[in-house]
């Protein structure tokens, strides 16, 4: 073992063997840690954890865990409890037995060999590469102890950016690499031309790559989910997102080389899926304890493959970034912008800049005509929705 992992162990066993003479309940811990090369940083090592402590006198502290993770030679008892709240929220639920835990592909032996051993292949032509190896570790006062690595291999194109692309937890097989080649000869010998404003028309569609689209479920739902306030909000449009929905949202956590797949939540508890939408669509609360923006997928029985989708539509804005206020209502219109839209034209790209555009998050969600596109390098299916169906204002 290397990095955090002796030390995190050690610290577990140590509260676990002082916690009665320290007047410490239960604890329960989080860490994260991650190692990444990239093309001009070379390799970068970071963590970030959360401790939980819950005292015999019936408070609960929370004490936030920088890289490096911190070896003490004595606990700082009294910093701990001077910081302690007098309530006592509920301990969170792990299982008992790391059986219960699921087992998901998000390792690729060779990503993490080269990080270890800092040696990052040559990028493909043209693209910048970033690899991470990153181990993450919950434990608790009931003895349970659980830690798992995985890989994350991010490319993007040196000129054309997130335009051409690839996002997953696996290093790209040969023939995906082909196909972004691909795209990249298409994209220069059709390259669009670079306007300030792209022009918007109405009989178009805005289609939003995986990575724009979560981000807007996350300001627009994800972002309610910490407050009583904001989830009273969710709560009053819960029969929209139960019965209007077109697609089906969820946080899928165990789907195979995705970004946001992980074994188990910062609180400890097996990671599973949950339904965000549908008559089968989770309690906020369970939703909240489960969040994580990368776990965001969809699904529709509507699915075409990306350049058979631009064939056959007019114009299509792809948004590959998608920037929005920090949190917004989904039942009213809000101003989205993108910096580097690109507008199609029959299939070709033809102009690229920047894309200001109103929409409503639940107006186009309950769009009949929305369908989910498929592309190779995409972690998880792109969403296009009619620009007349985006929102009463759009």
């Amino acid at each position: 073992m290397s990095g955090a992992a002796p030390f995190v162990e050690q610290f577990c066993q140590r509260l676990l063997d002082d916690s009665t003479s320290c007047g410490i309940s239960d604890f329960q811990l989080f860490y994260s840690e991650e190692k990444h090369l990239g093309d001009e940083t070379g390799l970068k090592e970071s963590g970030r954890g959360r401790l939980i402590l819950y005292w015999r006198d019936g408070s609960h502290s929370v004490h936030l865990l920088r890289h490096p993770f911190p070896f003490w030679t004595e606990l700082p008892l009294d910093e701990w409890r001077s910081v302690r709240c007098p309530d006592r929220p509920p301990v969170p639920g792990m299982a008992h037995d790391a059986s219960a835990y699921p087992q998901i592909s998000m390792l690729d032996p060779q990503v993490a060999a080269w990080v270890t051993k800092y040696k990052r292949p040559s990028a493909p032509t043209p693209f910048s590469l970033r690899l991470a190896h990153v181990r993450q570790w919950a434990a608790n006062s009931r003895g349970l102890f659980l830690q798992t690595e995985g890989t994350e291999v991010k490319m993007q194109h040196v000129r054309h950016g997130m335009l051409i692309s690839y996002s997953s937890r696996r290093y790209p097989t040969a023939g995906e690499l082909e196909y972004l080649q691909a795209e990249t000869e298409w994209y220069d010998a059709c390259a669009p031309v670079q306007v300030p404003q792209v022009s918007l028309r109405q009989n178009g569609y805005m289609l939003f790559s995986p990575d724009a689209f979560r981000t807007l479920i996350d300001h627009g739902l994800g972002a309610h989910l910490g407050s009583t306030q904001g989830r009273s909000l969710l709560k009053a449009g819960r029969d929209l997102f139960r019965t209007s929905m077109t697609i089906s949202i969820s946080l899928d956590p165990l789907r195979p080389w995705s970004l946001g797949s992980r074994r188990f939540t910062e609180s400890g508890s097996p990671a599973l899926p949950v339904k965000l939408t549908g008559t089968q669509a989770a309690p906020l609360e369970t939703i909240a304890n489960h969040y994580h923006r990368s776990s965001l997928h969809w699904q529709s029985d509507k699915e075409v493959a990306f350049h058979r989708f631009l064939a056959a539509a007019e114009h299509v804005y792809l948004v590959s970034q998608l920037y929005l206020p920090e949190r917004f209502s989904p039942f009213a219109p809000v101003t989205a912008w993108s910096l580097k839209a690109v507008r199609f034209h029959c299939g070709r790209p033809v102009q690229q800049g920047a894309l200001a555009f109103p929409c409503c998050l639940g107006t186009l969600l309950s769009s009949n005509r929305l369908q989910l596109v498929k592309r190779v390098g995409w972690d998880g299916t792109g969403v296009a929705v009619p620009i007349g169906e985006m929102g009463d204002d759009s």
